[in-house]
């Protein structure tokens, strides 16, 4: 199933039941029901079934990172000790794996490694200079038929098996500069307790800013994230080459 058991609470009501947090509001639970009823289109689109929460979710990054998540497994980082201070991005919506199922989501962290790779003048063999194709790629007919650019923009394309999902509605950002053994959101945490991942569907904050938080109410989703916690819930499918190129509203 997509939750752990409900909770029982007192409320002015009567006893309630809260499927995924125990101390959720009533706008709170419309939220998490609201990110959940999102994951469940593209959970039944791929695996037909609710109940197995298999989906295909992309990942951007250098391609060496991809190539080493391809052939080994994908990194998931360790957890954080409990009076670890949040200063910055050690995983807004847990400390694991992320994914998303948006490709152009993706493709904004694959643009942000290359321009830092540029800043920082990183190996030819995590970016290289447009037109060239890696070492790793050298070999492959299906690499070598595309068009010279093709190693500059990857993405991978893996079966994730997300288990039991938390909707994760935490504001990432409410708890900056304090403990994790002290704050209230997922950031820097690990997965939910009676859970296997999280998901949340999010808004961009600020023009062509990487920093996105849970969607309100009456916002549209700009982009979700899919977080896991084992390496064994993914499945490294395809290395999807592309090109990026200029359009009327920006980059496409």
């Amino acid at each position: 199933a997509d939750a752990a058991a409900s909770f029982a609470i007192s409320g002015g009501g009567g006893r309630r039941r809260r499927r995924w947090n125990a101390a959720d509001t009533d706008e709170e639970e419309a939220l998490r029901e609201r990110s959940m009823r999102f994951f469940r289109r593209y959970s039944l689109r791929v695996s037909g079934n609710d109940h197995v929460n298999l989906v295909m979710a992309w990942h951007g990054n250098t391609l060496q990172r991809l190539l080493h998540a391809a052939v080994s497994g994908v990194y998931i980082p360790r957890p954080l000790s409990r009076d670890h201070v949040v200063n910055s991005d050690v995983g807004f919506f847990g400390r694991g794996f992320y994914m998303t199922q948006y490709p152009s989501y993706g493709d904004r962290y694959v643009s942000s490694k290359k321009k830092k790779a540029a800043r920082s003048r990183e190996s030819a063999s995590q970016v290289l200079p447009s037109g060239e194709v890696c070492d790793a790629c050298k070999d492959s007919p299906s690499v070598q038929s595309t068009a010279s650019s093709a190693c500059d923009w990857p993405l991978l394309l893996s079966y994730v098996l997300m288990g039991r999902v938390y909707p994760a509605i935490e504001d990432p950002f409410q708890d900056i500069g304090k403990p994790l053994s002290e704050s209230t959101s997922l950031h820097g945490k690990e997965c939910a307790a009676g859970y296997h991942s999280h998901y949340a569907i999010v808004k961009q904050r600020g023009h062509n800013s990487l920093y996105y938080s849970p969607c309100a109410a009456d916002e549209p989703p700009d982009a979700d994230e899919l977080v896991v916690f084992s390496r064994d819930q993914v499945l490294p499918r395809y290395l999807v080459f592309y090109d990026a190129h200029e359009t009327g509203g920006g980059q496409g």
